[in-house]
């Protein structure tokens, strides 16, 4: 078992306030690039982690969801578990791009996203929490 299926085991029906929330910053645009590459360079571990957290998950019945969202000017996926979900997008405009974590407790307000990849495991354990009342 790795560290994070540990944690995932830990975090299923925890408190919500007791799983740390993922550390996010403002959206600010980029070049097409840089953003293109982060989105994928986090695509990429989330299906790596919803793969080890769905290991841990699958006695229990609920299984995390990743859901690839292909539209023209924007990058995306969408994590799901029960009925909390969050989104993780890049959107691509006039030779820039802006990343944007969207979702159940990750604030709204002001756009945000994630300030590291790793930072996708605080999403999932997010997700796996009780919710807030």
């Amino acid at each position: 078992m790795t560290p994070f299926m540990a944690r995932v085991a830990d975090a299923v029906g925890a408190p919500h306030d007791a799983v740390p929330l993922p550390t996010t910053r403002p959206s600010v645009p980029k070049p097409v690039g840089v953003g293109a590459d982060e989105q994928v360079l986090i695509r990429s571990l989330a299906e790596q982690l919803v793969s080890e957290a769905n290991a841990v998950l699958a006695d229990r019945g609920r299984l995390i969801a990743l859901d690839d969202e292909l539209v023209e000017g924007r990058l995306g996926f969408r994590l799901s578990y029960g009925d909390r979900c969050a989104r993780v997008v890049t959107r691509f405009t006039r030779g820039h791009s802006l990343g944007r974590l969207l979702g159940d407790g990750v604030g709204t307000g002001e756009p945000r996203e994630l300030t590291s990849p790793g930072e996708v495991e605080s999403l999932l354990l997010l997700l796996l929490g009780e919710a807030r009342s």
